[in-house]
């Protein structure tokens, strides 16, 4: 990035003058631009010249205010398309005036010339500022001077950066209302009002804005500290999330793995029951068949008796392990006939 210094007064005769700039962005070729001012002004149609040839440069412009950029020098700022300024730095901007000695008509050949500049240089600033020509004008007739922060909140710079020490002294006496300040001497900012931190941090607790109070902050390191404290808050959130987001991972597994656990059981119960009623189910099917052969029919088959068919069934409940008793007592249930054939038989024998 090219840098161009402009750090004397604006004018072709005795400082920095058009053709300097222009031969200085010639040879930038249409690279970015940055063009570092501290200035007392200078000559009006020189300034205006400078103001346009950065203005219509194809690259990018960046002015940056080291110390001063007064009265026409202001104006050369504004052609930036990004302006940066020194938090200790001055910006100031005036009616153009000028000596002059002849008749009447000179005179007013002469007012009515600065008029016209005057309001050349309103439509600059009210194009930078967005501010309404009227209020610009009242600025100029003021001779308004105005540190980073001011500068800033006007909307005749775009950024103010960390205090720097002034680079050059000024003649006091170019000026109608100069403010106090000597070579090389480091401006000490006034802290900010509530209005103004409120205004530059809409979003900032009370609390911030009462403790930047207490603290004396200037708008730079209000902003600093914010800054701070909004990288610190993200990352403690970061921290947050991600410890939220691996115990909720912990949480989920843990619970299917518990719904997995739960689905097994249910299997094994599931299989545990249907298995004990395949038992039950044998051991009915088992049961049944015993009583069918212990139930046949009391008519002799092959030769046998009913009663003997009664001993029979007794005997083969016996030998599958029933008490000799109960196994009396079911034959009897079963084969009712074939028990009373038994007694009948058994009151027969002599």
């Amino acid at each position: 990035m090219a840098e161009i210094a402009i750090y004397q007064d604006i004018d072709s005769a005795t400082g920095f003058g058009p053709q300097a700039l222009r031969d200085a962005l010639t040879e930038a070729a249409g690279g970015p631009v940055t063009a570092r001012l501290n200035s007392e002004g200078g000559n009006v149609i020189d300034g205006l010249a400078c103001y346009n040839l950065l203005r219509n440069y194809p690259g990018e412009t960046t002015v940056v205010i080291d110390g001063m950029a007064l009265s026409i020098a202001s104006l050369v700022a504004c052609a930036g398309d990004k302006v940066q300024m020194a938090e200790n730095s001055w910006f100031m901007l005036h009616n153009p005036h000028n000596q002059v000695a002849g008749d009447g008509d000179d005179l007013r050949g002469m007012a009515n010339l600065l008029d016209g500049m005057r309001d050349q240089l309103a439509n600059v600033y009210t194009a930078k500022s967005k501010k309404p020509k009227e209020e610009i004008l009242q600025l100029m007739d003021a001779e308004t001077w105005l540190t980073g922060p001011q500068a800033l909140e006007a909307g005749f710079v775009d950024e103010v950066t960390a205090s720097l020490e002034v680079a050059a002294e000024f003649d006091a006496s170019r000026f109608s209302r100069p403010p106090k300040i000597q070579h090389k001497e480091t401006v000490t900012m006034t802290a900010a009002s509530y209005q103004e931190l409120k205004a530059a941090f809409p979003r900032a607790q009370a609390e911030f804005l009462t403790g930047c109070l207490d603290k004396g902050h200037t708008l730079d390191k209000a902003r600093a500290e914010y800054d701070e404290q909004t990288a610190k808050a993200l990352e403690e959130t970061t921290e947050e999330l991600s410890k939220s987001k691996a115990e909720f991972e912990e949480f989920k597994k843990k619970k299917e793995e518990e719904a997995k656990a739960e689905e097994e059981e249910k299997k094994e119960a599931e299989a545990k029951a249907k298995a004990e009623e395949e038992e039950e189910k044998e051991a009915a099917e088992a049961k049944g068949k015993t009583g069918v052969k212990a139930a046949a029919s009391g008519k002799a088959k092959g030769g046998q008796t009913a009663g003997s068919r009664f001993m029979d069934a007794v005997n083969e409940r016996v030998k599958l392990g029933m008490p000799k008793a109960q196994a009396v007592a079911e034959t009897v249930h079963c084969d009712p006939e074939a028990h009373r054939e038994f007694v009948l038989g058994s009151q027969r024998r002599p």
